[in-house]
């Protein structure tokens, strides 16, 4: 597989230089760049884009005539709410950031399986207080039998292919079971899939 190509986009100038410092060891990463004003380097098409919540608005991305669109890796703060609501593809905590985190959410980026890693992780697998009949959840929300085992083996961090085995399907057959959900949930990605399930009780909680 071709090594990743990457835009650091974040204005904190020693988050960003501590990134491609980190990125510059990393086998998986072929190139990268950092934004530059709020604009992406001229004439560049990047595989992945590294940001924050705050440096999402301050740029265009991805660019109007790049396919396919690049994921988006963001880093958050664990204890802020607003990171569910970004159309990000996977998410790393900013405060407890390591260069192997950052190097096995690329590596998942292959296989569609980054999900909520280390602490963050497993507060979403926490009990909630309210009760689930409590819980808010769109009326509109049916999910099949096979469509709910998708969303369960989704929270596992299942790639289509690890899904088409479990399930004994084709891998055609998970990506449309993977797309139902999606669709469903009214969500752009997997992981935002798995923190509305978890958030309108459509996941058992751990015990």
């Amino acid at each position: 597989m071709q090594p990743y190509s990457v835009l650091v986009n974040l204005a904190n100038e020693i988050l960003a230089h501590g990134i491609m410092a980190v990125l510059e060891t990393l086998p998986i990463v072929g190139r990268f760049d950092r934004s530059r004003a709020g604009s992406p380097p001229a004439e560049a098409s990047f595989d992945v884009v590294i940001t924050t919540v705050e440096d999402m608005d301050c740029v265009e991305w991805p660019p109007p005539d790049q396919a396919p669109t690049p994921k988006i890796l963001l880093l958050i703060d664990e204890d802020a709410g607003d990171w569910p609501d970004q159309p990000a593809d996977g998410y790393l905590p900013r405060r407890d950031l390591t260069r192997a985190l950052l190097n096995r959410a690329l590596e998942q980026f292959r296989f569609d399986e980054v999900h909520p890693p280390g602490r963050l992780g497993r507060s979403l697998l926490t009990p909630s207080p309210v009760p689930i009949a409590d819980r808010q959840r769109p009326p509109t929300v049916r999910l099949t039998a096979r469509e709910q085992q998708t969303l369960q083996l989704l929270s596992e961090g299942c790639s289509n292919k690890q899904i088409a085995t479990r399930l004994n399907i084709s891998v055609h057959g998970a990506k449309r079971l993977v797309g139902n959900v999606l669709l469903k949930l009214a969500v752009e990605n997997r992981t935002a899939a798995v923190v509305s399930a978890m958030r309108w009780g459509l996941l058992p909680s751990a015990s």
